[in-house]
Order: C-alpha cells, then sequence, then structure tokens
C-alpha cells in the first residue's frame, strides 16, 4: 500500500546569522489510516533545519509522530529572542493545526514550552472504522497565518480556529493518484469558532483570548504604539489593544478576512492595510469580492 505524504505548503523561516532554513513538514500519507504506515514516519509534522547552502539537515524536531489526524505543522515563525528559565535565549516559535504553539531553543533544539489553544477531545484516541469525534478537527488549530510578536509586551499573539470532526476509516484503502488521500471519511461540526490568543513568550501563559464566532484564520499585525490588527470571517477588521485584548476599533468590510494586514506610513501619515473577500472556501470564506481596503487616521483639526 502506498505511504507518504510530509509535503510543505506554508512559509519557511531564515536564520541568517546561523546560515539555518527552517521548514514546517506536515502529516503522512494516508492522513488517518495509521497503522499501515508505522513507526515515528520521519520527517512528517517536523522541524527541519537546513544549511542554507548545501540544504544538508542539521537538525529537527518532530512535534507529532505517527499523526492519524491530519495534524499539519503550519508554523515556524517568528524567530524571537526571549527570557525563558531566567536564561535569554534565542527561540523559534512553531504552530500547527493540532493546536498548540510550541517554543523551541535554537541552540539547544529544546521545546521550553507549550501552550494549547482551543478544545481538546481524543487527539491521541486512534481512528477506527467506528466513528470518533476528535477536537481540534482536521482544519482546527493554527492554519498558514501564524503568531505575531511584540518585544515590547514579551508577547504572541495567534489566530486559531476551534472546529472538532468525526471520522472513521474506509472498509477497504484505496491509492487513487491525484486524489485525496485520507484512508477514510470526515465530518465536521456544524459549529465552529475561532480565537486570537495572547501568550507570554517566557513562560507560555494565556494573558487573555477574544472568541470569535467563525475560524480566524487571517494575520495578525503588532506595532509599536502596541495595537494589534487582524480580521474575522463575518468581515471585520479589529484594532485591539495588545496588553488588555479590548476591542478598540470595527469595521465591516464586506466580505471574509482570511489573509494579511499591514500597515505603512506614505508623507508622514499612518496606513493600515487589508487583504478581504472570499479566501477559503473551507474555513468559513467565500464571502465579499475580493478586495484591498485602506484605513487612516482623520486629518488633525
Amino acid at each position: 500500500m502506498p505511504v507518504g505524504g510530509g509535503a510543505v505548503w506554508t512559509p519557511l523561516s531564515l536564520d541568517v546569522d546561523r546560515g539555518e532554513l527552517y521548514v514546517p513538514v506536515t502529516n503522512p500519507a494516508p492522513d488517518f489510516a495509521a497503522q499501515v504506515r508505522p513507526g515515528k514516519n520521519l520527517y512528517t509534522n517536523s522541524l527541519l533545519a537546513l544549511d542554507l547552502t548545501t540544504g544538508k539537515l542539521k537538525w529537527y524536531v518532530q512535534l507529532v509522530p505517527n499523526d492519524d489526524k491530519d495534524y499539519d505543522l503550519t508554523q515556524v515563525s517568528p524567530m524571537i529572542d526571549a527570557r525563558v528559565g531566567g536564561k535569554q535565549r534565542k527561540l523559534v516559535v512553531t504552530a500547527g493545526k493540532d493546536g498548540i504553539v510550541r517554543v523551541l531553543d535554537r541552540d539547544t533544539h529544546e521545546v521550553l514550552h507549550q501552550t494549547v489553544i482551543g478544545t481538546r477531545l481524543n487527539e491521541h484516541v486512534p481512528i477506527t472504522r467506528e466513528p470518533m469525534r476528535y477536537c481540534p478537527g482536521t482544519l482546527g488549530g493554527i492554519q498558514w497565518n501564524g503568531a505575531a510578536w511584540l518585544a515590547s509586551m514579551n508577547t504572541l499573539y495567534v489566530p486559531s480556529v476551534d472546529w472538532c470532526y468525526t471520522a472513521k476509516l474506509e472498509e477497504k484503502l484505496r491509492y487513487v493518484p491525484g486524489g485525496l488521500y485520507f484512508g477514510g471519511s470526515f465530518t465536521p461540526d456544524k459549529e465552529s469558532q475561532g480565537f486570537l490568543t495572547a501568550i507570554d513568550a517566557s513562560t507560555g501563559a494565556i494573558r487573555w483570548q477574544y472568541r470569535s464566532e467563525e475560524p480566524m484564520v487571517a494575520g495578525v499585525t503588532a506595532t509599536a504604539g502596541e495595537l494589534l490588527f487582524t480580521g474575522e470571517n463575518t468581515g471585520d477588521l479589529l484594532a485591539f489593544d495588545a496588553k488588555t485584548g479590548a476591542v478598540l476599533y470595527r469595521f465591516n468590510t464586506g466580505g471574509a478576512m482570511t489573509a494579511g494586514v499591514i500597515t505603512y506610513a506614505v508623507g508622514g501619515k499612518q496606513y493600515v492595510g487589508a487583504a478581504t473577500g472570499k479566501g477559503s472556501l473551507l474555513l468559513g470564506g467565500g464571502k465579499g469580492a475580493p478586495t484591498v481596503v485602506v484605513f487612516t487616521l482623520p486629518a488633525a483639526n
């Protein structure tokens, strides 16, 4: 029976000083039928550190061995400096569809702490031919837009998806070239939600959490003025107080927000630009026409 997987579909990160390229590797295949691919299934769901000039593997950390829930590692960023365990360290932040944010030491390659976001249910129970509900589901956790970092607050800000699924294995495993290769079927819950979670970079403690009525997959931008900008699938662009999580501003853009938000200055005036409309149909997008919306403060009287 063919086995494989280990694709890469999200951004890489580069440590220029070390000449190390960090690669987030995703799930093995078939996704659900772990019994046909025993062992750890290296190097799936792993952070790979590659030599930038040769491409050779320098080190790796596998975060979800022998995965049977499609718990891709989606993020190997940001790279930050913070004090953990009484020591100043160079860190890399990892996150994935298992809904866990892990902070690793780039020198020792240790996982220093990890933070669970959202609902957990049967995440370690094997999928069988009997329907089984598990959380986060196959499209849960942290997706293509990972954590933002604000050094002045020593805080990570993470958008996430809280969505449970029910899955079961096929009676007979079938591999069809060019087709999906889950090894089973799955059904998402009718209800889902999202979170924006503020995490202490030194301890992994949750400082505050904002709940959205739909999955949160838009990018998060943190500013030197200690503001956060992000968006919701409802179409709302949001500005938060980075310290407290209070919503300071809300504007409906008319389309689902699943992409990035930027801020920039021109001629002494500050702007915020956001992409809105369409996006991932699987994660609640598909609403509104693709549009770039730009905001600025009104001129002072």
